[in-house]
């Protein structure tokens, strides 16, 4: 059956984080590995870098994925205590498909043969949905990780709307589940709340140019209620089970389960044979402001004035990094068309565009210069 596609979502903390807010869970959040405080730039200032074109729009309201941590367990444990789950994005490609297509094979060869695979794991009871509605990856990474999770671990509140899509989805089969999960408002609107605005109507040749962008895939990586580490891909016939059939991790305070992850997150962008270099991973971990709170009033009930005020200071970093991803996601949904439309008349008014523009274009071709040459040089 056809279902309407969803927008595409950022890989984004910020992003993530107020999603599952929104779609009423609460006690979490999502974080890069070794995060580091990072600023937006004014609209107004990054205007002028490609002055030549209306079509800078997307350089303000759209982050690029520049950053690719590394997947060592040293770095994954540096995410702290109380690790809900992995998010992993990848280029959905050739080798991707490729993956799939032996996965499916596999799976059906053991099918004819009578036989269990024991790297896939039993989608009855793990809560594993098929992706049926287009560009829902995003939010079903971030479902496979919530759903899979104890309620009440490390602060975990999935809310009213998601605890019932749960138990009512529970007994069906993955296809179903994804026909839930997609018919679910709560969470379809969610979703939508993070499609950016279009300033300009696009012409069909804009719509077959969209065809032909690449394309991006999340999947999710996460300790289930058996112990066990899965890699959930709602693309792939069934949740795949890591480490082998015996390895668990049942001890919530093991993080053993992050290496293991660590392995095949490493496998998948191996694969890749170094073609490609976009890649971006983030984690669900317990929420920081409550994890400050909770060691505050602990620090203060046993006497500590400074664990009191260190756990204060951890509160006050982690309310302005919520307040920074508000306001980043404020300005996604805005659309900065008539602001630059006037900035652009004024200055036109004022003789300054056309000096802006011959100034932006020496930087780009100065830039390109530099880079080249830095290229050549590597090269001999």
């Amino acid at each position: 059956m056809d279902v309407p596609a969803w927008t595409t979502i950022e890989s984004d903390p910020g992003v993530f984080t107020e999603l599952m807010q929104r779609m009423g869970v609460s006690g979490v959040q999502v974080r890069r590995g070794e995060e580091r405080e990072k600023t937006q730039p004014a609209p107004f200032i990054s205007f002028f870098f490609l002055a030549s074109t209306f079509l800078i729009f997307s350089c303000l309201v759209c982050s690029q994925m520049e950053e690719l941590y590394s997947v060592d367990p040293d770095t994954l444990r540096s995410l702290g205590a109380h690790v809900h789950g992995l998010v992993f994005l990848f280029k959905w490609g050739k080798e991707a498909a490729a993956v799939h297509k032996a996965q499916r094979e596999k799976e059906e060869k053991e099918k004819e043969k009578g036989g269990v695979d024991t790297e896939m794991g039993d989608a009855s009871s793990i809560f594993f949905a098929a992706q049926v509605v287009p560009n829902a990856c995003a939010t079903q990474a971030i479902l496979s990780i919530l759903l899979n999770r104890p309620e009440g671990v490390a602060g975990l509140s999935l809310g009213p709307e998601l605890t019932e899509l749960k138990a009512f989805a529970g007994a069906l089969d993955p296809e179903s589940r994804g026909l839930v999960v997609g018919g679910c408002e709560r969470v379809r609107a969610a979703h939508a709340s993070f499609t950016p605005p279009v300033p300009i109507l696009s012409s069909a040749d804009d719509k077959k140019d969209d065809d032909k962008e690449e394309a991006y895939h999340f999947i999710s990586y996460v300790r289930c209620g058996d112990g066990g580490l899965y890699e959930l891909d709602g693309l792939a016939p069934g949740p795949r089970r890591l480490g082998g059939a015996g390895a668990a991790w049942p001890d919530e305070a093991s993080d053993g389960w992050l290496e293991a992850a660590a392995e095949a997150i490493t496998a998948r962008i191996a694969a890749y044979s170094g073609a490609e270099i976009r890649f971006n991973l983030m984690a669900v971990v317990q929420d920081r402001g409550a994890v400050a709170r909770a060691a505050e009033a602990a620090a203060l009930a046993a006497g500590d004035a400074a664990g009191a005020a260190a756990a204060c200071e951890a509160g006050a970093a982690a309310a302005g990094v919520a307040a920074a991803w508000a306001a980043e996601n404020e300005r996604r949904r805005t659309n900065f068309v008539p602001f630059t439309l006037a900035l652009m008349r004024h200055l036109a008014v004022r003789g300054e565009l056309e000096p802006l523009i011959k100034r932006a274009r020496e930087e780009v071709v100065h830039a390109r210069a530099q880079h080249e040459g830095r290229v050549e040089g590597e090269e001999e």
